[in-house]
This record gives C-alpha cells, sequence and structure tokens, in this order.
C-alpha cells in the first residue's frame, strides 16, 4: 500500500509548492486560528449526515495542520507509523468501506476535522464526493455587518428550507436569490424530491464545469451555478445533453469568472476614461481593420426597450425624449426603433429577437429589472451590444449606465435647508436599490452644511397603506423633495424640492435634471468608435458600470430664480466644487443613526461603498422601506437591483 501513499504525498507537496510559490500558507488551515473558543462560542448539534468532501478544509486544532497539505494530502514521511495507518485506512477502503463518522465542526459553511483526518485524506484521494460525518456547527457573532456574515445568515434560512451544504454561495443575497430562480422560497422547508433535484442538477454542472471552465470558476462552483441559473433554467442541466450543456457553460466563462473575483465591477465615472482607452494596438488595429462608418445610406440601427410606454411612464418619457435627442445628433448616422409594453421576459425576448433580425446592433433595455433577460439574449447575440440602464449590476456581457444623481441631491438638499424655517425637510423616495440610499443621505448632508439642526423626514411612494401627503401635513413639513421625475401631463407642483401648505399652494425651488439625450449620444458615440469595447477588454473580465455625474453634464441641477441671489450663488460655489473634485458629499466625517461610519479627516467613501451604501444618515428620521411594505409591481426592481441589508437580503 505505500505505493498509494507516495502518490498522495506528491499531490500534497504538488500543492505546497503551489500555495508558497504564490506566498500562501501551504498547510491546512485550523478553526483554533479562526475563533477564540476561550471566550465561549454557541453551537448546534446537527447530527450525522453526509457532507460534501470539498467543503471539508481544515482541522478542529493545530495539532494536525503540519501532518497534511493545503489539499488534504498527507506530507509526512514514509515508513512511518502515521503511513501505515494511512495506508490500512486505504486498504479498507478499497474492500470494505469506511463506515465510520468523522467528527467534524462547521463553521461559515466549511468543515474542520476533530477526529478522523486520515479516513479524509484517504476518502480525497480517492475522489469520494461526499463523507459521512457527525457535525456540530459554531455560529459566529451574527451581528457582524461583514459580508461573510450577512451571506452566512442568508446560507442558514435556506439550510433550514434544504438541508443542503452542496451549494456554496459566497455573495450576500445569493440564497434568496437561488430560491427565487427556482420559483421557491426559503420560509419553508422544500420537499425532498425538490432537494434532490438540486443535488442532482448541481452535481451534473460541476462536472461540466471542471470541463470547461477556469479554475477560478471551478473553485467557485456555487457562484458559476448560479450565474448558470440566471441564464437558462435548472431542468437544462438534467435533461439536455453533455454537448449543449457544455457549450452553455462555455459561453457563461466570462460571467462565471467576474463572478469569482472580488472587484468584479469597473465603474467610469467620466467620459474621458472612455475616450483615453486609446493604445498603439488600437490605432494600429483601426489602420489595418478599421471598423464600420456608419452613414446616412448605412446607419448604426439601435433598438430602446420599454417596459411600459412614454404616455404612461415618467420614467420611459424621459429615456425616449433622450433617444429622440440622440438619433438628431448624430444626422441620420443612427436610426432608433421603439418597442414598447415588454412587461415580461417572455416579450422582451421576442422584441429583441424582432430587433436583431431587423438589423438592430445595439440594444437598450432601460429598467433594471430587465436585466436578466437581457442578459439571457446578450449571451445569445453574441455581435449585439446591449446595455441596460442599471447601477452594480455585476455581468461583463452587459455593461451599464446610470446618472451620479447624489451630486445633484447633495445641492437640493442645500437649497431645502435655506428655506426650511422649521428645521423640517420631507423625502420621497421611491426604491431602496443601488443608488438610492446615497442619494437620500447626499440631501441629508447637503441639508446640514446650511442647517445643522435639519431634520429630513423620509417616506416611500412604493409604500403600501400609506399617504404620504398626509404624513408630511401631520409632520408639518413645508419644504419637500417630491418626485424626480414628472409625466408631460402632471401637473409638476410635487416634481423637485418645493415649498407648500398642503392647501393647494406650491412654490418651485429646484430639481435634479438628467440629461439622458447627452448620455445616449456619449453611449453610441463609442460604440461607433470601438472605444467601448477596448474599455471592455482592459476591464478583464469586470463589468463594466457607466455612472455620469454633473462634470459630464449628464446629470445637473436646476435652480428657481426667484430664490435670494446669495443662496444661488452658494449653490454655483458648491456646484462648480463638485465638478472641481474639492467637494463630495461622503468624504470626511460621517455618521449613521447607528454610529460613527467614518472620522473626520477621512477620505471620499470607495465608489462601492457609495453605491452598496445601507445605512441613513444621523439626521434622517425613517427607516428603509421593507419589502412587505411594498406593492407587488415594485418588487421584482428591487429583488434584482435592492440594496443588501444587514441580514444579507433584499428589503
Amino acid at each position: 500500500m505505500g505505493e498509494q501513499y507516495q502518490k498522495a504525498k506528491k499531490l500534497g507537496e504538488r500543492a505546497m509548492s503551489q500555495k508558497k510559490a504564490r506566498g500562501e500558507d501551504p498547510y491546512l488551515p485550523s478553526l483554533a486560528d479562526l475563533i477564540d473558543e476561550s471566550a465561549g462560542v454557541q453551537t448546534a448539534y446537527l447530527g450525522t449526515f453526509e457532507i460534501p468532501a470539498e467543503r471539508i478544509i481544515g482541522t478542529r486544532t493545530r495539532g494536525r495542520q503540519n501532518a497534511f497539505a493545503c489539499n488534504y494530502m498527507p506530507i509526512l514521511d514514509e515508513f512511518t507509523e502515521f503511513e501505515s495507518k494511512w495506508s490500512n485506512l486505504y486498504h479498507a477502503q478499497i474492500h470494505e468501506g469506511i463506515r465510520d463518522a468523522v467528527k467534524i465542526y462547521e463553521y461559515l459553511g466549511n468543515f474542520y476535522v476533530e477526529e478522523g483526518n486520515k479516513r479524509v485524506s484517504v476518502l480525497k484521494y480517492l475522489g469520494v464526493p461526499s463523507i459521512l460525518a457527525d457535525v456540530t456547527r459554531i455560529l459566529p457573532d451574527l451581528s457582524s455587518e461583514e459580508d461573510e456574515i450577512k451571506t452566512y445568515k442568508d446560507f442558514l434560512a435556506f439550510y433550514q428550507a434544504t438541508r443542503l451544504y452542496q451549494v456554496h454561495l459566497t455573495k450576500p443575497g445569493s440564497y434568496t436569490k437561488l430560491a427565487d430562480l427556482l420559483g421557491k422560497s426559503l420560509d419553508h422547508r422544500w420537499s425532498d424530491d425538490e432537494v434532490k433535484k438540486v443535488k442532482a442538477a448541481y452535481f451534473r454542472f460541476t462536472e461540466a464545469l471542471k470541463a470547461k471552465a477556469p479554475e477560478e470558476a471551478v473553485d467557485n462552483a456555487g457562484d458559476s451555478f448560479l450565474i448558470y441559473l440566471t441564464v437558462y433554467p435548472l431542468d437544462s442541466i438534467l435533461y439536455d445533453s453533455n454537448e449543449l450543456l457544455a457549450e452553455r457553460v462555455a459561453k457563461l466563462r466570462t460571467e462565471m469568472v467576474s463572478a469569482a473575483r472580488d472587484e468584479n465591477i469597473q465603474v467610469v465615472d467620466h467620459p474621458a476614461e472612455v475616450q483615453s482607452e486609446t493604445t498603439p494596438i488600437s490605432v494600429i488595429k483601426s489602420i489595418v481593420a478599421p471598423g464600420p462608418v456608419y452613414t446616412k445610406e448605412k446607419p448604426l440601427r439601435a433598438a430602446f426597450m420599454y417596459q411600459k410606454n412614454a404616455k404612461e411612464s415618467a420614467w420611459i418619457h424621459t429615456h425616449d425624449e433622450g433617444r429622440i435627442a440622440a438619433e438628431k445628433a448624430f444626422d441620420g448616422a443612427v436610426v432608433t426603433k421603439v418597442y414598447e409594453n415588454l412587461a415580461t421576459d417572455e416579450a422582451l425576448a421576442r422584441a429583441i429577437d424582432t430587433a436583431v433580425a431587423e438589423g438592430c446592433k445595439v440594444i437598450f433595455t432601460v429598467s433594471a429589472d430587465q436585466m436578466e433577460e437581457t442578459l439571457r439574449c446578450a449571451i445569445h447575440y453574441k455581435n449585439v451590444r446591449f446595455f441596460n440602464c442599471s447601477l452594480n449590476e455585476s455581468h461583463p456581457t452587459v455593461p451599464t449606465y446610470y446618472g451620479r444623481a447624489y451630486e445633484a441631491k447633495f445641492l437640493l438638499g442645500a437649497v431645502a435647508a435655506s428655506v426650511a424655517r422649521n428645521h423640517k425637510i420631507g423625502y420621497l423616495a421611491d426604491y431602496p436599490i443601488y443608488g438610492t440610499i446615497a442619494n437620500i443621505n447626499a440631501f441629508a448632508i447637503g441639508a446640514s452644511f446650511v442647517d445643522p439642526r435639519a431634520k429630513i423626514y423620509l417616506h416611500w411612494s412604493t409604500k403600501k397603506d400609506q399617504d404620504w401627503h398626509q404624513k408630511m401635513a401631520e409632520e408639518e413639513i413645508l419644504v419637500a423633495s417630491g418626485h424626480d421625475l414628472v409625466k408631460p401631463e402632471w401637473i409638476p407642483n410635487e416634481h423637485g424640492v418645493f415649498w407648500t401648505n398642503w392647501e393647494g399652494d406650491y412654490k418651485k425651488l429646484g430639481r435634479m435634471t438628467a440629461d439622458w439625450g447627452m448620455y445616449y449620444e456619449l453611449i453610441l458615440r463609442s460604440v461607433m468608435e470601438g472605444s467601448d469595447q477596448t474599455l471592455k477588454k482592459g476591464a478583464k473580465e469586470k463589468a463594466l458600470n457607466y455612472w455620469y455625474g454633473i462634470s459630464s453634464g449628464v446629470i445637473d441641477v436646476s435652480i428657481s430664480e426667484k430664490l435670494p441671489y446669495p443662496t444661488r450663488k452658494m449653490i454655483a460655489l458648491l456646484r462648480e466644487a463638485i465638478i472641481n473634485g474639492s467637494l463630495d458629499p461622503f468624504e470626511g466625517e460621517l455618521r449613521s443613526k447607528d454610529g460613527l461610519i467614518q472620522e473626520e479627516g477621512s477620505p471620499k467613501l470607495s465608489i462601492e461603498e457609495i453605491i452598496k451604501m445601507n445605512w441613513l444618515n444621523d439626521n434622517v428620521v425613517g427607516e428603509i422601506v421593507s419589502s412587505q411594505e411594498m406593492f407587488d409591481e415594485v418588487k421584482k426592481v428591487v429583488s434584482v437591483s435592492g440594496i443588501v441589508n444587514a441580514e444579507g437580503k433584499k428589503p
């Protein structure tokens, strides 16, 4: 049996060499190095059952760490008692099968062995997919705000529903999304047949992944599984051919590698970044193999996909105005077409099929909850450029675009505070999606610049059983920030920042403006010049999020001429400071309702911290609306682009 030990030892030595070359610890991790059990820990005995071998990653104590390499292969010398015992276990497994359960502790979804390290080593060497284990769970501090803890809390709900350890996901909200994609809920127990179906699909998927995907995607098989299910149904894994499954995995390679990385989004926050991506190689390519030239005779065709239509949706109305303006800017070299009332994924898919058949090479979907179907179509139509109007979506195949509205909101907060004599200001928000909380907080911070006593009373237009007009009147609010968008037929009294006595008298003070025409012109021009593709390649499998603000001219504010001259001058100075980068609402000391976010003198929050913000500034009165409180028709938007709360779930 020494021959098998030699082979296992060589595998261990090879794994150690690779780890050392990367400057990483080559030995098994120890649970004792991760938690301080002397301080007391909360445990829960789960019972004896089969666990996935790949999730057994270390030892409970430090005692056996140096006997095994990081892949659990033995590394101690041959002709020792250790080698003899290992070989005997190998012989037992081959001829009889190891029947005794190993004693395991689970922590954050991974397993650490207390008794049975050599048994685990032998079984891993033989490639056994699951191992019988006696499992005790050690619970972490679930009050932590770290992403790892948020994800684990989401897993605990998933485990309660499925008793599955096989599917290991690494990002907050992922287990909830998995359940949604499967048409399930984490609020109740799944049937045995449903669980078996997921296990079988996951096993077959991982086999295909190992054959066709790079190491990053394989190491994060659960995240890759989630990406696959975003595009294709679970039954396609179970019932389609091996060849078709392998082809689909290959198509999703870029998406899967991106999902495996910690930093998988590249935010482009100024048009100059697109224009500057010119290299000597790209210049040579443009000379040797120039791209298409678009003219009135041979225009670039672009399609705009709307869930509703411009008459009934203020959001779509503003985008359609932008579409028309962008088309005019190209004097016939760009031709656009509109597809309206695409309320379902099926309707959107049919419209995209039609647009592509009619020669459209660029497709814009203007709602966040259109992203998943947009991704499916982008995977299918490789030669068509797709863009989705949303923020912080991590799909390299579909770049996203959105306005950096928080800069304008900061200025409007200052305007509101200059007029609110009773220090009370109302704020009407719509969805708790990426970017919205930053808008609320920037408004609150802008108000505090002018009036340190200002309080922002937060209300939600999507909240059921609430009359926000009545609430603000009861709160004695006379100045408020209302709808950002207004339909043409609306009386725009509650558009932007306004003064009112809630008895019919309104005075408009200021509003945010979004020049979607300029935005679409910038994107279409980058497509025509090929600079968007150059930037995409430079991102190296990261998702591209275009997030333009006041400095680009895409976002701005319009201030009432009736405001006092000193107020208008103050806003102009603050606006110029934002443009030249000397002022940002989220630099320096920041305080939430729960305490200090960062100290005085701190740099500006990172782009990711701003986009994913899930806390409210300390002068905000109110809370982030929950999904239970929202109208049903808006829940899909939040399920796709909603912020993640402290429990690792969408609101």
